[in-house]
């Protein structure tokens, strides 16, 4: 893991400022380059080739430069390739790797990459810049393209040490943030900036861009049988693991006790002696998981550390907040930061169980019979009763309040929508109506039905379960899983693995037919099946639990004069919102009417990213 900046013109002041900011991915070591078209830099963290591999790196007479956070397992094969048509490296590094390559193929390199990366490949022969992202996402990569002035950075924070940036919020990116709780790539919070979509490149030659995608997932199911994919689905991810076990430094995984995790623990315990595992866990015991990681422990016998999270920690949420980057709900990232924190005082890289819900089908919104109850039944009720009813619910705004006219209403509402728009109600924080009553400008109101919308139609299956597992992929875990790990971990300076998201493994995964990932009630079946025999029975019996926070009782309690108070006071003042609407969801939540944590949650980190990233606030003197 690493952190990697430049530009199109020469300004070693801005390149050292914009690498120092993002000094928490690479604190080893920093390393740049300039020259009167561009300059490029790196902070460094070392894992592979210690001594040697110092960005950026060159080819053999220094008019290829690369920098590059990531890690490539199969560059030592690479590199062997490259030496036999007679390319000379001077490191033992990953790193150099992407140089000959590119000399070699071009961009169509990037295809021959197995690994998580975000790159900048400089070009002087023929004064090109060559920004390339991984293709689950898993290495962020943000750019601005002015008319004469392209920057790119691993983090937006480090754009914004341009002076010549005007921070404006972008209004369709912070809609959609409050629809799903992040920004959807390719949005930035802030209008100019882009984040590079996973699976592309971009070229930059005469201050013109093109942007090219190299990869997709592709759901064109194969015949076998359910042996067959089993016993594959247990080999691809076994070598998976494999390869992310090399390391010149100490590595662990991160532990939750779930399917995934504990299968990523399971194989590594094959692979490789004294496995550390990290966990963390809550005093409220409906969000405690510790019990089942330490169920896995025992099983492989591995070196096991724990963290309890408890409220006392919410000082810590302007920090978070900070290198969380952009407006963020999810408030899994409180113990992904300590779980992270714990690991990084034993180990340098851990792996982790991200993508296997979204590649084999674990979450319970991936059931076909996964809709309301009541809209199930409500569905059958004759077209002319249900304009009725649509009607007469229609007329009920002033009663929302009521649990039960708020539950009638969902339903009349939903029972217009296609199965695509009603997931998407699953997901959602506010809905259309929520954002109407809630904005003040109600000319700034959008679509965010869009956002799901764009992914459900690009993926190449009609299935249902398949669309919504590539919209997932597309948006939820890669803008939510993936940005809060990345940038969890990157806080302590930890390099985060993910053998699920190999792409041989995404593959061969989207190959399996969907009656297999979701298969008599059981999510996540054929994973399942090919792991029975690797996890303990409580692991592959328990119920899936989200990684969730407590948020819903700190509201009440120790965050209660902060969010009764301040946010209030705070929102009036942006004059974005309704302060009155926004009390109104608080004595909600407050008087046990409708759980609104998520909703206060997001208004509150939203307000928290105003105070840094707006108004130039330090997070340290911020008391939260």
């Amino acid at each position: 893991m690493c952190g990697i900046a430049g530009f199109n013109f020469e300004d070693k002041k801005l390149l050292r400022s914009m690498c120092d900011s993002i000094s928490h991915r690479g604190p080893d070591d920093s390393g740049y380059y300039t020259d009167k078209n561009i300059s490029i830099g790196n902070r460094r963290l070392s894992i592979i080739d210690l001594s040697k591999g110092k960005q950026p790196i060159h080819n053999e007479d220094e008019t290829i430069w690369v920098v590059f956070n990531g890690e490539i397992y199969n560059f030592k094969d690479l590199k062997d390739e490259l030496e036999k048509f007679g390319h000379k490296f001077y490191t033992d590094s990953d790193t150099e790797v992407l140089v000959h390559a590119y000399e070699q193929y071009k961009e169509d390199f990037i295809k021959l990459l197995r690994g998580m990366f975000a790159f900048c490949i400089y070009d002087k022969n023929e004064n090109k810049l060559i920004i390339g992202r991984d293709r689950a996402g898993k290495k962020p990569l943000y750019y601005l393209n002015n008319p004469n002035r392209f920057l790119f950075a691993s983090e937006l924070k480090a754009l914004l040490c341009d002076e010549e940036l005007k921070k404006e919020i972008n209004q369709e990116a912070l809609y959609h943030y409050l629809t799903y709780g992040y920004v959807p790539t390719p949005l930035s919070i802030l209008k100019g900036i882009k984040k590079l979509e996973p699976g592309h490149y971009l070229v930059l030659k005469d201050k013109q861009i093109t942007i090219e995608k190299y990869w997709d997932i592709n759901y064109n199911e194969i015949k076998g049988t359910e042996d067959y994919f089993k016993k594959r689905v247990y080999e691809i991810l076994k070598d998976s693991v494999k390869a992310r076990l090399v390391s010149d430094v100490p590595l662990g995984a991160l532990l939750s006790g779930g399917i995934d995790s504990s299968t990523i623990v399971g194989l590594m315990s094959q692979l490789t002696d004294n496995v550390k595992t990290f966990s963390v866990g809550f005093n409220e015991k409906d969000f405690d998981e510790l019990k089942y990681a330490r169920i896995v422990s025992e099983k492989f016998n591995t070196d096991h550390k724990e963290f309890i999270v408890n409220a006392d920690l919410i000082k810590d949420i302007p920090m978070i907040a900070w290198h969380l980057d952009e407006p963020f709900v999810d408030p899994s990232a409180l113990p992904t930061y300590y779980v992270s924190k714990i690991a990084r005082q034993h180990v340098k890289v851990v792996l982790s169980g991200d993508g296997g819900d979204e590649l084999f089908a674990g979450y319970t919104r991936y059931e076909p019979w996964a809709q309301d109850k009541a809209l199930k039944y409500y569905s059958v009720v004759p077209g002319f009763l249900r304009k009725g009813f649509g009607s007469f619910f229609g007329s009920l705004q002033n009663k929302t309040g009521n649990p039960f006219y708020r539950k009638a209403k969902k339903v009349s509402d939903l029972s217009s929508l296609n199965k695509e728009e009603q997931w998407l109600s699953k997901l959602n924080l506010f809905n259309e109506n929520e954002k109407k009553e809630l904005y003040i400008n109600k000319h700034e109101l959008t679509d965010s039905y869009k956002v799901l919308d764009f992914h459900f139609k690009n993926c190449n299956s009609g299935n249902i379960l398949n669309r919504k597992l590539y919209a997932d992929f597309k948006t939820f875990l890669l803008d939510d899983g993936l940005h809060k790990v990345d940038r969890m971990s990157s806080a302590v300076s930890l390099e985060v693995r993910s053998p699920f998201l190999d792409h041989y493994v995404i593959d061969f995964a989207s190959s399996i037919p969907a009656s297999l990932k979701i298969k008599k009630g059981i999510k996540k079946y054929i994973l399942k099946k090919a792991v029975s025999d690797l996890l303990p029975k409580e692991i592959m019996e328990r119920e899936k639990q989200g990684f969730d926070v407590p948020i819903k009782y700190w509201i009440k309690s120790e965050l209660k004069n902060l969010v009764n108070t301040n946010l209030i006071k705070d929102i009036k003042t942006r004059n974005y919102f309704s302060s009155e609407y926004v009390k109104k969801i608080i004595n909600e939540h407050n008087e046990g009417k409708r759980d609104n944590s998520r909703r206060v949650w997001a208004l509150l980190m939203f307000e928290l990213w105003n105070k840094i990233y707006m108004d130039g606030t330090d997070f340290k003197k911020i008391k939260f």
